[in-house]
């Protein structure tokens, strides 16, 4: 337990820079970015995920006087951006074609 911190940078440090790797592999196979990113925090997701079932089960569950939170962040984020991205939807839907 003394060594985690220091092996996590390692860790950390080491697999950041496998990125690109991995990045450049996946282009050169044909994948978009957005699909290269859509895998790398998929990825990420079940590894964190994994980690975190294998240490401490009950950080999956949200007690319910939390749940305002999770619910008013989501709403919260997801809202702007989505209002941000309507007039380009907009125009695309209007001209058939993307700028």
């Amino acid at each position: 337990m003394k060594h985690s911190a220091a092996l996590s940078i390692a860790g950390a440090g080491t697999l950041w820079g496998l990125i690109g790797l991995f990045v450049n592999l996946l282009a050169a196979k044909g994948f978009a970015p957005l699909q290269i990113t859509t895998l790398r925090v998929t990825a990420a997701l079940l590894f964190t995920a994994l980690i975190i079932w294998r240490t401490d089960i009950r950080q999956f569950f949200i007690r319910p006087k939390d749940w305002w939170m999770f619910f008013g962040n989501g709403v919260i984020t997801s809202t702007p951006s989505q209002a941000a991205a309507w007039p380009s939807r907009l125009c695309c839907f209007i001209r058939r074609r993307c700028l």
